[in-house]
């Protein structure tokens, strides 16, 4: 019987194409994070779902193929693949952070101002030099 035919070799490399396609979710990930591609980002955040319940289907199918070694390849895989994952989260949170402390500087800057008063509260340089007159 032919390898493609064989429903545990079929059900196994099911298994193997959903972990490749959330591996290849998280340089999509690293790219949409490095070029602040916001949309992208969660658009691969949103397939990233769908791929891992994807990967939870595939894996209880193989169930009946699956082996010990099998298993800790697939577990070892998707560890690497929820540590690049959680790396790249963690700078995205930083960077939120980075962002967010930048406004609220902003903001006290943009409030001492109101309080000096802004030039259209000044009286303008036409109305003193008449004032001398």
């Amino acid at each position: 019987m032919p390898p493609s035919v064989d429903p545990g070799r079929a059900a196994l490399e099911a298994v193997a194409r959903e972990i490749n396609g959330l591996e290849s979710l998280c340089v999509v990930i690293d790219v949409a994070v490095k070029g602040r591609d916001w949309s992208r980002l969660s658009e691969a955040l949103a397939l990233s779902r769908r791929a891992m319940h994807a990967f939870e289907n595939a894996m209880a199918d193989a169930t009946p193929y699956r082996d010990e070694t099998f298993d800790q390849a697939a577990f070892a895989r998707l560890q690497q693949i929820y540590a690049y994952r959680q790396e790249r989260l963690d700078a995205l949170q930083s960077y939120h952070d980075e962002v967010g402390a930048r406004l609220r500087q902003l903001s006290k800057w943009k409030s001492y101002a109101r309080s000096v008063g802004s030039p259209r509260d000044s009286v303008p340089r036409a109305e003193l030099i008449d004032g001398l007159r």
